[in-house]
């Protein structure tokens, strides 16, 4: 038991009692002069929060009114009209009953969109008493259920067992219709079925192993059918959470069953391929096979066979190896680097170091020309009489001899490309200034400091060029040629890779054959291009754009080391001091290149502060004449126009 100890408890039960009209609690309180507290009254806590709770009150206060309102006599029509129907044995829902509540009082001229449940209930309770019953469904979400108490156990009993014999009936019915329909379905989609297409593998083109050619081949209604079976929704126009690659997926997978294997969707024999080639495993390709996921072994050998026919007859045409995918009429350039395995061995000896070449080209405006099929493919074969190892024979190359002198190259580069002068130069340098100062946000006044609550909206260095050419360059084609069995960093290597480079650029027109080596190799094929300056005078060596980066950042480390830079990036707590050292000998690119833009805007923040407090010690006549308001109204709907992005 609690006591009654405070004025708050005391003002609760008595502004209960009022709202219900609760003599006996009335009666005690006003003996006590409604001094619950003096007179040392106790009380459980369940009841007092039963007492005082919203819906007692609610429920307490409520009476039929005593005069004929219009809502009265609304509820009266609405009871005349459902008594008859509940002497009979029949059930109401309240939502069912507040509609109809709600539509007599609309035909009244009454408002009664705000009527609840609640409400009705506890006027039925009032005007019924004990002859209804409100039942709670089992799924608490359906509205109560509302019956005669005059219903007895062996009515519901009866009226169940009818009803369950008549949905049996209907629901046979409905299952044979069912059936007809999901028949009649399935006829139409085997029709579509047998009219598919799928890719050729002899000889197999890769271009045929997307998204894009399986969306060609899988018949509509099939992608339809399952798409509304794997989807949250049978809604069509619904697609937010739909992953189209399952659906695509499955649907090859009925394809190439319904068609008895005739039928080759480019999953199954991509996936044949590339299972191969990760596991070299072929009991794996035979069980995916034969649960319908890929092609059978077989086909997969012959399928390889056939490309390597296809290159067996490039190489006798060309004298080289083209890929596939690359094209006569767009400039091509190539790349060649080392390719190791490692494979675990005994004494870590007898690894395998091969090289590989892979050829890129830029894909070309409209729809590109189908390939033309080099070599024999009408017979069906797993191997090859001919090792494609003959297709890249390694040529014997020295670079002993007498090395020409630096004078011999000096003057052959156009200086203008680095004096600074270029238009190019100009506007990048241009761009990146308006970046610092957008960046920066300076004020009217040298001495306004940002607001509290004001964030950075401007992006960093890349995001803030990245909104600024939002437009992808066009797809490159990627050819990747066979591997040169020799090591990337022997002269003879490097030069049959140069001189298949040429060959390459050769058979689709091309004057100029560029390639690119990483810092190793480009030192090796320099040497051999100085060594045998007319073989390959038309040959562009270059040094990979992420070798070069890392070599200026070397560069910039060794300037700028000894003036501070390491203690200021160590310091300022940007990086550690293993790090620190790290990068400003080149050898860490991400955080090298992030700490020198970090460092950069810096300086650039310091000289304009400097400038600034220049400008202010100026006379007037000698200030230059610069719109500041302008200016700074130009950086803020610059950095207004970034974060509408």
């Amino acid at each position: 038991m609690n006591n009654a100890s405070s004025f708050d408890s005391r003002d609760a039960i008595k502004k209960a009692a009022e709202a219900i009209d609760d003599k006996r609690i009335l009666h005690i309180l006003s003996g006590v002069n409604g001094d619950l507290v003096a007179a040392e009254a106790k009380y459980h806590k369940s009841c007092f929060s039963s007492y005082t709770s919203k819906s007692n009150i609610k429920h307490g206060a409520f009476k039929e009114e005593k005069d004929e309102s219009l809502f009265s006599v609304a509820f009266k029509e609405m009871a005349s009209t459902i008594q008859s129907f509940l002497d009979n044995g029949r059930a109401y829902d309240m939502s069912s009953l507040l509609t109809m509540y709600q539509h007599i009082l609309k035909s009244k001229g009454i408002d009664a969109d705000s009527y609840t449940k609640q409400k009705l209930k506890l006027r039925m309770q009032s005007h019924f008493g004990d002859d209804i019953v409100f039942h709670q469904q089992f799924d608490k979400k359906k509205p109560e259920l509302v019956y005669s108490s005059k219903i007895s156990l062996k009515d519901v009993i009866n009226s169940a067992a009818l009803e369950l014999h008549t949905s049996n009936k209907q629901v046979i019915s409905d299952e044979a219709n069912a059936r007809n329909c999901i028949f009649e379905a399935a006829k139409i989609i085997k029709h579509e079925i047998k009219e598919c297409k799928g890719i050729s593998t002899r000889p197999l083109d890769v271009s045929d192993l997307n998204e894009d050619t399986v969306r060609r081949l899988v018949p509509n209604n099939l992608y339809w059918l399952l798409r509304s079976i794997i989807g949250p929704t049978l809604d069509i126009e619904d697609t937010s959470t739909i992953d189209d690659k399952k659906v695509l997926s499955i649907a090859q997978d009925i394809i190439h069953c319904s068609s008895n294997a005739r039928v080759k969707p480019p999953k199954h024999v991509s996936l044949a391929m590339s299972t191969h080639y990760l596991t070299g495993w072929k009991q794996v390709i035979v069980l995916l096979n034969r649960m319908g996921h890929c092609i059978s072994y077989d086909e997969m050998k012959s399928a390889d066979a056939s490309l390597a026919t296809k290159v067996l007859a490039q190489s006798e045409e060309y004298d080289t190896v083209l890929p596939s995918n690359i094209l006569p009429g767009s400039f091509i350039q190539m790349a060649s680097d080392n390719d190791d395995f490692n494979e675990e061995t005994i004494d870590g000896k007898n690894t395998t170091h091969v090289t590989t070449m892979v050829v890129y080209q830029r894909k070309p405006f409209g729809p590109e020309p189908k390939p033309t099929v080099k070599g024999d493919h009408s017979q069906r074969r797993r191997s090859l009489q001919q090792d494609l190892a003959d297709v890249y024979e390694i040529q014997d190359f020295s670079v002993v001899g007498r090395r020409p002198t630096t004078s011999s190259f000096v003057g052959k580069i156009n200086m203008e490309w680095y004096d600074g002068s270029t238009n190019e130069f100009h506007k990048a340098s241009s761009m990146d200034k308006v970046w610092s100062l957008v960046r920066m946000n300076p004020r009217t006044s040298s001495n306004q400091s940002p607001t509290p609550d004001e964030r950075q909206i401007v992006p960093s260095w890349s995001g803030f060029h990245s909104v600024l050419f939002p437009d992808v360059e066009r797809a490159t084609t990627i050819g990747y040629c066979p591997l040169i069995k020799g090591s990337s960093s022997e002269f003879s290597t490097i030069y049959t890779v140069m001189r298949n480079a040429q060959k390459i650029s050769a058979s689709i027109g091309q004057q100029d054959a560029v390639i690119t080596f990483d810092l190793a190799v480009y030192m090796k094929a320099k040497q051999i291009q100085w060594k045998a300056s007319r073989e390959f005078k038309n040959a562009v060596i270059r040094m990979g754009g992420f070798h070069i980066a890392m070599n200026f950042l070397s560069v910039i480390g060794k300037i700028y080391a000894e003036l501070g830079l390491e203690d200021l990036l160590v310091e300022s707590g940007v990086y550690a001091a293993g790090s620190t050292s790290a990068l400003l000998a080149g050898k860490q690119y991400n955080r090298g290149v992030r700490a020198h833009k970090l460092v950069g805007e810096a300086f650039f923040r310091l000289s304009w502060k400097a400038f600034e407090k220049w400008l202010e010690e100026r006379p007037i006549e000698e200030q230059p004449r610069v719109a500041k308001e302008e200016m700074f109204s130009t950086i803020n709907d610059c950095r207004k126009a970034i974060k509408g992005t």
